[in-house]
């Protein structure tokens, strides 16, 4: 096996781990899906103002954690942390939208948490 080979071969292998692991991310958000409509109501019916949701792809960046971030004017109303080795965690900072997204999100794979906001 010459170096060239060598390299091409473990090059091959992280791209197909990298691979696997976009797509288990994909999936990851798949599950919580349910979050942008529950958000979407609130943003509109009670507080009048438009949702932004900013995502993080795993690899993306080297300073962001990966997952998503909703926000009404600013203000951060539920965190999703992804966690590829164990349950991913959803950080609820708005108390209003906690049962909602309880009642509605449920996976073994995601623990709700509250957080008030600071």
């Amino acid at each position: 096996m010459t170096p060239e080979s060598s390299i091409r071969a473990r090059q091959r292998e992280r791209e197909a781990a990298d691979r696997a692991a976009r797509w288990r991310h994909q999936r990851a958000v798949a599950r919580v899906r349910v979050v942008d409509e529950i958000l979407a109501e609130y943003a509109t019916s009670y507080c009048g103002r438009a949702l932004r949701r900013t995502e993080v792809a795993p690899m993306e960046s080297a300073i962001d954690v990966p997952g998503i971030t909703w926000s009404i004017g600013g203000d951060v109303m539920v965190e999703y942390l992804y966690n590829d080795r164990g349950p991913s965690r959803v950080l609820v900072h708005e108390l209003a939208l906690f049962d909602e997204i309880k009642r509605n999100l449920r996976s073994r794979h995601v623990t709700i948490e509250r957080r008030s906001r600071s």
